[in-house]
């Protein structure tokens, strides 16, 4: 609030960065990545990867693969699908 001209770089680099990550990670050109796509997956992207920094600082061992988060990410939305219901 004191620095608006720094807050809409900061809007600026994360809406780049959650762009690029969905780009990046479904292999399609950035021109092609949806609004939705952005706010969604970009979101939640952006969103993993300082966690996932932070338990590799604290744990390098413990830190989980791809597989791992996925697995995770499953039992959530299997958690959230089953408690709608």
């Amino acid at each position: 609030e004191r620095q608006p001209e720094l807050r809409e770089r900061l809007v600026r680099g994360h809406a780049l960065a959650r762009r690029a990550l969905v780009a990046l990670v479904l292999d399609v050109p950035e021109a092609e990545v949806t609004a939705e796509q952005e706010n969604g997956l970009g979101s939640l992207l952006l969103t993993m990867m300082p966690g996932t920094m932070a338990l590799f600082l604290v744990d390098p061992d413990g830190v989980p693969d791809g597989t791992g988060l996925v697995e995770g990410m499953r039992a959530l939305v299997g958690s959230e699908a089953g408690a709608a219901s």
